[in-house]
């Protein structure tokens, strides 16, 4: 989960946990009941969608692709090195053996020099074996890597795609704390205690900018700040653990692909 979505869903815990443990003293209509609801199931939601952003993440992607490059990788570069070998009674093969170790090739790029390789190995099969080089082996780790690059491929949309469902989760869990506010506000106007409480619960650790689209509820009975509440220190939240609502920021979902070397 990213760090921006981390401070939030920390502080959708925290408030949700509050209105739970005072629910009692909320009415049966109060809309407290019907917001505490909606975030406990989007916080369920989110943590669901964070486990698929792992799974999808491009740290991930690209430790899997990386390995089965390296073994693609090794496998031409000692083809490379037989046809080199070889190239002294098959001078055909002379052009074909220098090694991908040497050069920086792109994925796709990659694929077609291993595919050009075994097109002009496969009518020497019987010699490359000679040296244990199959032409089948080869066959493999490049099926392997096409696949691990169109799996990077699609785990990358699908990354998009998650983070997009986890904004939107954590809009509306957001949207309903702004409905929280107004009614322990509401329910709570002189309860010095409670709205200091409930201050606290809805801090954020480190300040962050609400997801795109989110924005505080306009409320006839906005929270009552601390300043204005005949608390005593002890009482109240530090000013560096406090509530900053921040202008709103785009959050960025996109991930752009990294060019493997």
């Amino acid at each position: 989960m990213r760090a921006e979505h981390r401070s939030w869903f920390d502080m959708l815990v925290r408030a949700c946990a509050f209105i739970t443990a005072h629910l009692q003293r909320f009415a049966e209509t109060s809309s407290a009941r019907s917001a505490c609801s909606i975030v406990a199931k989007e916080v369920a939601q989110i943590e669901a969608l964070a486990v698929a952003e792992h799974v999808s993440s491009r740290s991930a992607r690209m430790a899997r692709k990386q390995e089965v490059r390296q073994q693609l990788v090794g496998a031409l570069a000692r083809a490379a090195n037989t046809a080199w070998v070889l190239s002294r009674t098959i001078p055909e093969l002379a052009e074909h053996a220098e090694s991908p170790a040497k050069m920086r090739m792109p994925d796709r790029q990659l694929l077609t020099f291993g595919r050009g390789f075994v097109a002009a190995a496969t009518p020497h099969a019987a010699q490359f074996a000679a040296h244990d080089i199959t032409i089948e082996s080869l066959t493999q780790h490049i099926e392997a890597f096409e696949g691990v690059v169109a799996e990077s491929a699609a785990r990358r949309d699908e990354l998009k795609q998650t983070r997009s469902l986890l904004n939107e989760s954590l809009k509306r869990a957001l949207q309903a704390v702004d409905t929280l506010d107004v009614t322990v506000a509401n329910t709570f106007p002189s309860d010095a205690a409670m709205l200091a409480a409930w201050k606290q619960a809805r801090r954020l650790e480190k300040p962050r900018p609400r997801p795109r689209g989110v924005r505080p509820a306009a409320t006839s009975a906005p929270v009552v700040s601390s300043a204005a509440l005949p608390v005593s220190p002890d009482a109240v939240a530090p000013a560096a653990a406090q509530e900053t609502v921040m202008p709103e920021v785009p959050v960025v979902t996109n991930v752009t692909p990294i060019k493997a070397a």
